[in-house]
């Protein structure tokens, strides 16, 4: 019996031991928690990081991916006192954009703590498809404010700039507006156009007034065909209160998230035949020509510029071929010029090309330059020619060129050995 007694009393030591060991171990913690495990594609969530009752260094991140990073981190800390029992947590806060449809891990984070490598533990995520009930759509009675991506048509061509605006409608004064994260363009070449004039205006929607504000801007130029989403994106806005307390220097506010709309996108390719001069050119085009020499002699160089200028994708559009007379030997054409600049609310595009052509005969030769674009006007090709060129070509005698029996000085074109 004192043999049972001894195993019991040493029993119940054991267990109470294992329990000290487990409170100990739980006075320190580092773990990964978020507000939520389950969100619609295109929300965003808040990844809080916290260590509990520890000092720690060399804070590193798991990859992430696919969720982005649209703000943080933000650090707080905070003590407490309980019946004089010191407490202390330090944590870090990330804004997470669920971009991709699909279940994740986001795997641990680790942290230095007292010369030690710790690892927090995992999260799993589920992201769903795309939530139609948390998206401030117009029309929607309880919405004073929201954002809307638009478009002016939902259809391109390859190559074809278009400009997608990001508006805010609103009903009360916004003191601030903060993008969260942009669109994926997937698909498109994208430049944001930061000098944006448009003057804020009012529309009616159901009966209800709202100022309307373009608020971002991007050109848009669809590299392949196929069928795009575009958005949602997700905002931060501070909305001013009024409390009563409010003054001319100061205002009181509320901050309030809120996600776009997402629009479908489609690309189609150019209709066929191309012209020969088309080289990818999709908008509107002029284009200017000259020459430096019509005069020359056999072997010697002429050289033609060629300018382009539109509002089409500067990536696409090269040096256009032209068709020239017999007699003549082209190199490739080489680009001179490359630039790219904002005017009004599109992205312009201008190219200078430099065409050498060396005559092999002696004679008068026509060459007119020409330059093909897709006009979306009229939904056709539209092909330029230039002012034709007239080019005389002589024989050479010793480095002087014979013309109407008069000798001039001429410069041969020399090529490298």
């Amino acid at each position: 019996m004192k043999n049972g007694r001894l195993i019991l009393f040493s029993l119940h030591l054991y267990l109470l031991s294992g329990i000290g060991l487990i409170l100990s171990a739980q006075d320190s913690r580092f773990f990964m928690e978020t507000d939520r495990t389950e969100i619609a594609e295109g929300e965003t969530f808040i990844l809080n990081i916290v260590l509990e009752n520890m000092n720690g260094k060399n804070l590193q991140l798991p990859d992430l991916a696919p969720f982005r990073v649209v703000q943080g981190p933000s650090t707080s800390s905070s003590v407490t006192i309980i019946n004089g029992k010191r407490s202390g947590t330090q944590s870090y806060q990330y804004l997470l954009l669920a971009a991709k449809k699909g279940k994740f891990t986001i795997g641990s984070a680790t942290i230095q703590s007292d010369g030690k490598t710790i690892k927090s533990n995992t999260l799993s995520i589920d992201v769903t498809g795309q939530s139609k009930s948390k998206s401030n759509l117009p029309g929607d009675n309880s919405s004073e404010t929201f954002v809307r991506l638009e478009l002016k048509d939902n259809n391109a061509y390859v190559g074809q700039q278009t400009i997608l605006n990001l508006v805010l409608y609103t009903r009360t004064n916004i003191e601030s507006f903060q993008l969260l994260n942009e669109p994926l363009f997937d698909g498109f070449f994208s430049q944001a156009i930061n000098d944006i004039r448009d003057q804020p205006h009012t529309v009616n929607i159901k009966g209800k007034e709202y100022y309307t504000q373009v608020v971002r801007r991007w050109a848009l130029f669809p590299q392949k065909t196929g069928t795009y989403n575009l958005g949602p994106v997700n905002c931060n806005l501070d909305i001013a209160i009024d409390n009563g307390q409010s003054s001319f220097f100061f205002r009181d506010t509320r901050q309030e998230t809120v996600m776009s709309n997402t629009l479908k996108f489609k690309v189609q390719n150019l209709p066929s035949p191309v012209p020969q001069a088309f080289t990818g050119g999709v908008g509107n085009f002029t284009m200017n020509t000259q020459i430096k020499k019509s005069n020359v002699i056999i072997g010697e160089g002429v050289t033609i510029s060629m300018q382009i200028e539109g509002d089409g994708d500067s990536r696409i559009v090269q040096a256009p071929a032209f068709e020239l007379p017999d007699g003549f030997e082209q190199y490739s054409p080489s680009l001179t010029k490359d630039e790219t600049y904002q005017q009004g609310d599109k992205i312009l595009m201008k190219k200078e090309f430099e065409y050498i052509l060396v005559p092999s005969i002696d004679s008068t030769f026509t060459i007119t330059p020409v330059f093909s674009y897709f006009d979306l006007a009229s939904a056709s090709y539209k092909t330029i020619s230039s002012p034709s060129f007239t080019v005389n070509v002589v024989k050479g005698v010793d480095n002087r060129l014979t013309q109407n029996g008069k000798s001039q000085e001429v410069d041969l074109l020399t090529t490298p050995s």
